[in-house]
């Protein structure tokens, strides 16, 4: 897999601002799960679920439909993202 700018500082941001350095197979395929989805616009929502809200995605870039949001939130919970969040944020 391939990661833009964009990725590897949502990679290395999460990593080391929470301190679970050890994440990184989880945290590669919540990128790419969350790049399937539109990675900026994406990441602005999830964002706002774990607690920062940094608005939405501005023109050109369109924010997910509720309908791709549920699918996005499913396959983060699917692998263990919000888990991994959790874990992090209290370590």
């Amino acid at each position: 897999m391939r990661f833009g700018w964009l990725q590897l500082l949502l990679l290395i941001l999460l990593t080391v601002s929470t301190g679970c350095l050890s994440a990184g197979g989880e945290v590669a395929k919540s990128i790419e799960i969350i790049t399937s989805f539109g990675y900026l616009p994406a990441a602005k929502k999830i964002m706002q679920w774990i607690g920062v809200d940094c608005g939405p995605a501005r023109p050109p870039l369109v924010s997910p439909s509720d309908p791709k949001l549920e699918k996005l939130r499913a396959e983060l919970d699917e692998v263990g993202f919000f888990e991994w969040i959790n874990e992090c944020e209290t370590a």
